[in-house]
Parts: C-alpha cells; sequence; structure tokens
C-alpha cells in the first residue's frame, strides 16, 4: 500500500551528489535539501544528516562540491545514497577550486567555502559560498526527487 500524501512530501527537490574530501580520500553522497540562501555573494545552504561520513568531513575540510545530477541519473544518485565510498569511482571525478570532488557526468556543480553552520534536528545545515561553478552539461535537465519515486535522499 502506498504511504499517504502529506504537505512536506509535496515539496519539489532535486537530487545531488554531495562531494567532501579529506584525510583518507574523496567521499560523496546523494542529498535533497538544497537551496540557494543568497545572490551576493551567491551561498547555498546543504542539510547533512549529523551522523554521516560527509557531514564529518565537510566540517574536517570547511568545502563541499554539489554535484547537480541530470533527469535520467536515477542510477548515480542511487549508488551514492548509500553514502560509503564503495560508489566513488576516480574516473568520474574532477577536482575543483576547493579539492572537493565533482562527478564529470553531472549537468552542472557548485564548488564551496563552508562560511557558516547550525545544528538542527537530525541534520547540520551547512552554508557554503560558491567559489567556483560551471555547466558540464546545457542541454539537461535536473533530477528530481519525484522523478525517482523515492521520499529521501540524503
Amino acid at each position: 500500500m502506498a504511504k499517504p500524501k502529506t504537505p512536506l512530501s509535496q515539496i519539489s527537490y532535486g537530487l545531488y551528489v554531495i562531494g567532501s574530501k579529506g584525510r583518507e580520500g574523496d567521499h560523496a553522497m546523494t542529498a535533497n535539501w538544497l537551496t540557494q540562501v543568497s545572490f551576493e555573494p551567491e551561498i547555498v545552504a546543504i542539510a547533512i544528516e549529523k551522523g554521516s561520513l560527509t557531514r564529518e568531513l565537510v566540517e574536517e575540510g570547511g568545502a563541499f562540491a554539489v554535484s547537480i545530477l541530470k533527469s535520467g541519473q536515477k542510477e548515480v544518485a542511487g549508488r551514492f545514497a548509500k553514502a560509503d565510498k564503495s560508489g566513488m569511482r576516480r574516473e568520474e571525478l574532477v577536482g575543483k577550486t576547493t579539492g572537493a570532488p565533482v562527478l564529470r557526468e553531472a549537468m552542472a556543480y557548485l564548488d564551496c567555502h563552508v562560511v557558516d553552520r547550525k545544528e538542527i534536528g537530525d541534520h547540520v545545515v551547512f552554508f557554503g559560498e560558491v567559489v567556483d561553478s560551471g555547466m558540464l552539461d546545457d542541454k539537461a535537465e535536473p533530477l528530481t526527487l519525484h522523478e525517482t519515486g523515492w521520499r529521501y535522499g540524503g
């Protein structure tokens, strides 16, 4: 039986791979709670579960990268949904300004330095100033949570 719809489940979300870099190398996880919070300077906010390795590495490295996935890339999002290193393939990654990894096959990316953080509920919200960004496929449309049929991505 399908779960009933709730008002919160009606909020539109994209799906993103959040890259971080730590002492033991690159790491990435799928996430969906991302929003822009400032034009000048360009700042985005991303919510990451408190207990995740990605949260630890973003705090350690002071940076994160957002790979914006393309419509049809549910399999890519699924590879990083378990938030472990088994989904990483070196040939997929591109290092950017902060050193946090970006997926080569993404539609676009944002490379961010952490400028603030706030613990709230079971997540930590990181505010990142965009120091580098780019379109990798300007003809693609973004992957959405609705397209995957998932309820949460990270």
